[in-house]
């Protein structure tokens, strides 16, 4: 099977805890391991899982060498972090990362002063794989450190295994994988489901082969990305000249929006179908919502309760320190937002005034301030509402509106460009697999 078709191959994946001999399976599952738990693909998907009987080609027997596909749980071991305490932080010793230090959208850093085992210690050049709330896969650069829980750090102790080819192959299977996370509340992937996934495991110098073409490609992509956020610091430096430290009377959020949206409760019946949008419809990078998910209102999750129209303002209440922030786009009446986003729905302001506004280093520190709760930091819509802002005459407002659609439009431009280097990426690791 070729990694392409991997997505497809994964939302067939079912688990059984019964022995491969079990009488009362369906004719469309078969086992391909023999030790529990039981990993069974439905035919048809072409994946083979079946095991080399190859003696190792190495010149220890700490390696083994197999063919085509293995299990990611049997190509490493993946060593989950430290289940690190409020109390535990300290604002000496060795930082500790969490999520969202891999992902870049950490406020503060927390420390710890004592000696832990060293299987919790990183370093640079580690591989590091979380695989709860946000999946990914990164290249510790960051020194010594330690190692948070929910993130697993990667021992290449089994098999011989380019560091560069595991990374983009891991990369790839996080995202493919995303819809086999569990949880409402913090997605996650189970241990069980991770070491099953489905590893393409070719020979060393293919391995490096696969790796260089694929080099090549991220660096695009990376090159891409930077030109993107060049236009978002645009838009930041200008809205600084325009609007801080010029004298402009105050005025809080909440006078500048609708005092509350139309509840989804009181617009649709049960059978009515609505484009559903939670925190994860938002790609914070391009602050844009880019999924949603369709669903009959009588199906939808609890928390599908605002209903939200083309050129709304979306802010999550909920861990402001990621900025999960997104003017919505989607047409239709029937768009129905989760009671985690605060909908701003401007009157008194152009809704990009105001989306520079709660897209601000300044807003988000002082959200992060006012954030309750530590397994799960929230804010709420009044926090939001009351919060004090410049407001200058609307000429001024306008004026500003009209650049950052200027600059959207170029942004429209290099998204264009990025998603295509994006298939290009696909097709190659598919290709060349």
């Amino acid at each position: 099977m070729q990694p392409a078709q991997l997505g497809n191959a994964l939302d067939k994946i079912k688990y059984h805890q019964v022995s491969p001999s079990h009488t009362s399976l369906s004719q469309d599952i078969i086992p391909r391991w023999n030790k529990k738990p039981y990993l069974y693909l439905p035919r048809g998907t072409g994946l083979s899982a079946t095991r080399s009987k190859r003696k190792s080609t190495t010149p220890t027997d700490k390696y083994r060498f197999v063919e085509e596909w293995v299990r990611l749980g049997d190509v490493a071991t993946y060593i989950n972090g430290y289940a690190f305490k409020p109390s535990d932080y300290s604002d000496t010793g060795l930082p500790i990362i969490r999520i969202q230090d891999l992902t870049g959208n950490a406020y503060q850093t927390n420390r710890y002063e004592g000696i832990l085992s060293e299987r919790y210690a990183v370093d640079d050049g580690d591989i590091l794989i979380s695989w709860s709330a946000s999946l990914g896969v990164f290249e510790w650069d960051g020194g010594p450190a330690w190692l948070n829980q929910h993130i697993f750090k990667v021992s290449f102790d089994k098999m011989q295994v380019d560091k560069r080819f595991f990374v983009h192959q891991a990369r790839f299977l996080m995202e493919a994988s995303a819809n086999l996370a569990h949880g409402a509340t913090m997605r996650h992937l189970t241990k069980k489901v991770f070491d099953s996934l489905p590893f393409y495991f070719p020979r060393s110098e293919r391995q490096r082969a696969i790796a260089d073409q694929l080099d090549g490609i991220d660096m695009q992509l990376c090159n891409a990305t930077n030109q993107l956020y060049q236009l978002d610091s645009l838009v930041k430096s200008r809205f600084v000249g325009m609007f801080e430290n010029r004298g402009y009377p105050r005025i809080s959020i909440g006078d500048l929006v609708t005092s509350k949206v139309p509840s989804a409760k009181d617009s649709f019946n049960d059978a009515d179908l609505i484009k559903y949008i939670d925190i994860s419809s938002i790609d914070n990078s391009l602050g844009e919502v880019t999924k949603f998910t369709e669903c009959i209102f009588g199906e939808a999750p609890s928390r599908a309760q605002q209903c939200v129209s083309f050129g709304d303002l979306l802010v999550s209440t909920v861990r402001p320190n990621l900025k999960n922030i997104a003017v919505t786009k989607l047409d239709g009446d029937n768009v129905v937002a989760s009671s985690g986003f605060c909908v701003l729905r401007c009157v008194g302001c152009p809704v990009e005034y105001m989306k520079a506004i709660v897209g601000g280093d300044r807003f988000t520190r002082e959200m992060c301030r006012l954030t309750t709760g530590a397994n799960y930091p929230a804010i709420k819509n009044r926090d939001i509402l009351g919060y004090m802002i410049p407001y200058p005459p609307m000429e001024q407002m306008d004026t500003f509106a009209t650049f950052v659609q200027r600059v959207d439009k170029l942004r429209f431009a290099g998204n264009h460009e990025m998603n295509l280097r994006c298939e290009r990426f696909t097709l190659s690791w598919s290709t060349m697999a």
